[in-house]
């Protein structure tokens, strides 16, 4: 099995992945707080203990590579504890990457989709993290992930030798019911697909209700109605998209390239039990972390007078850059554009 997040796929291993984790098992920035770097055949029977551990339960410390590359960066996952202490048997969440990839929130992410796999798919009560007191960056990232730590929980590693400077360990807990309340706390099971031709019934009526023409009408209802069609018979550069409230289709969203490095979005939210409910900031931030992190920027063009749009966007991030009369509406608009890379660091703690 696999995990996708916005920009990692979290996978079983593959011979070519061997090499990559050997260099970074003995890059010494990495292994700053393990006892000692690995030679390359210890770095090789670690990866072969993680897959068994992958194959003999379905789960375990996976491969872990980037979506839009599958470039191999480090692991990422959940296993049992292989050792005895005051808190054993448990599962433990953990994460190792290439130093290379250090800083760009990708141990936060993947380890937010592992902790999730662990409570909603294996219905486990409890995940913990340790690791030695110094290593303050990998402690943050338990805490950025909600786990918690309490002192009187610190203990020494059993596989380490007395006075080892890093055999003092701290403990990071989490329990069930605490991610859940605090993952559940305005949660929406959004997810977004191309529109099929067999909705069309779907978006005409959605286009005829007041909320819609208010500011979609005229030409630009036309372009979009024929651009939509288009899309249809032929291949367009430009994707027209349903966003879904777990099986409920709530919004319709368009999308092209714009360059090399950015992409255009426009959006509409159409279910009237949506309107008005706050959602729109978290739809359109899951939108484009889940299917435009690749791109450098995207732009949107309210008009001026739709402030509630605007407002909505600026919560996102995007910002207002200039301002011009629309060919197809000749009233004003807003040019607003948001650097992708601002979005990813606030919505993964960096």
């Amino acid at each position: 099995m696999m995990i996708k997040t916005a920009r990692l796929t979290l996978r079983p291993w593959r011979k070519e992945d061997l090499e990559p984790f050997g260099k970074l098992n003995a890059d010494p920035r990495v292994m700053e707080y393990f006892p000692a770097v690995k030679s390359r055949e210890e770095s090789d029977q670690t990866a072969f203990k993680m897959q068994e551990e992958i194959d003999r339960h379905g789960w375990g410390f996976w491969a872990a590579s980037l979506k839009q590359t599958d470039q191999f960066i480090g692991f990422i996952g959940i296993g049992h504890v292989n050792f005895t202490e005051h808190f054993t048997p448990a599962v433990e969440i953990g994460w190792r990457l290439a130093f290379e990839y250090w800083g760009k929130g990708y141990a936060t992410e993947g380890a937010k989709a592992s902790l999730k796999y662990g409570f909603e798919m294996l219905n486990l009560q409890e995940i913990v993290s340790f690791t030695p007191v110094q290593n303050s960056r990998s402690r943050r990232v338990m805490e950025k992930i909600g786990m918690h730590h309490h002192s009187k929980d610190d203990f020494d590693h059993p596989k380490l030798p007395e006075n080892h400077p890093l055999r003092r360990h701290v403990l990071y807990r989490l329990q069930k019911e605490e991610w859940k309340n605090s993952h559940n706390k305005d949660q929406r099971n959004f997810h977004f697909a191309p529109v099929t031709p067999d909705q069309r019934t779907l978006i005409h009526g959605w286009f005829g209700q007041k909320h819609i023409k208010e500011w979609l009408h005229g030409e630009g209802l036309q372009n979009t109605l024929n651009g939509l069609e288009k899309s249809f018979q032929e291949s367009s550069e430009t994707t027209y998209w349903i966003g879904y409230d777990s099986d409920t289709p709530f919004a319709f969203l368009i999308t092209s390239p714009e360059g090399i490095d950015a992409a255009t979005l426009d959006l509409f939210i159409c279910d009237l039990n949506y309107v008005g409910k706050g959602l729109a900031v978290s739809m359109i931030k899951e939108f484009l972390t889940t299917h435009f992190s690749h791109v450098k920027r995207v732009l949107i063009d309210p008009e001026s007078t739709n402030q509630r749009a605007i407002h909505v966007y600026q919560k996102v991030g995007f910002k207002i850059v200039g301002e011009f009369i629309a060919k197809w509406h000749p009233v004003l608009h807003y040019q607003m554009e948001l650097n992708v890379q601002d979005l990813l660091n606030n919505t993964y703690g960096l």
